[in-house]
């Protein structure tokens, strides 16, 4: 894939990630968990950084028993349920490039034939997720939040898986 640079990139909202994988499924929540959505994000945004060295989705993500979920998806899902992806995909334009698209079509190849239970499973084996679930404590609270720098790490020295 041809390099992008910040100027020519768009890193946009988990929404806008959450909106191109549930769109692909016709908004449709038989084909989607909320597990699935949140995981299928988590990985675009780290091979995006793998390829591109930077990252897909301003937002970030924690080490949750349930795997890596974006605390902001999963409250606006909790709140609203999955028609608000629907809405906000109707609302909002695809904010990406051409090589942005492509490389969340080969995540959506290599991980979205998995159901959301099988992806929380295979998050939760990755270096990023056990290093992240371990916490830091900062401002009299602890965090679990994987670190993008862990994310390109990892995801560099392995490959995506059947693509």
């Amino acid at each position: 894939m041809e390099a992008l640079t910040s100027r020519n990139i768009h890193r946009g909202s988990i929404y806008d990630a959450a909106s191109f994988f549930y769109s692909r499924v016709g908004y449709n929540p038989k084909f989607m968990s909320h597990l699935k959505l949140h995981h299928l994000c988590y990985y675009a945004q780290a091979w995006h950084l793998v390829y591109f060295d930077i990252p897909l989705i301003h937002d970030y993500f924690e080490a949750w028993n349930e795997g890596a979920i974006c605390q902001r998806l999963w409250r606006s899902i909790y709140k609203r349920g999955f028609k608000f992806i629907e809405e906000y995909g109707n609302t909002h334009t695809s904010p990406y490039t051409e090589e942005q698209v492509k490389l969340l079509l080969k995540v959506e190849k290599a991980y979205g034939r998995y159901d959301g239970n099988f992806l929380r499973n295979l998050v939760c084996k990755e270096d990023p997720w056990i290093i992240a679930e371990k916490g830091y404590y900062e401002e009299n609270e602890w965090l679990y939040i994987i670190s993008l720098e862990s994310m390109k790490e990892y995801y560099s020295k392995h490959p995506m898986p059947n693509v």
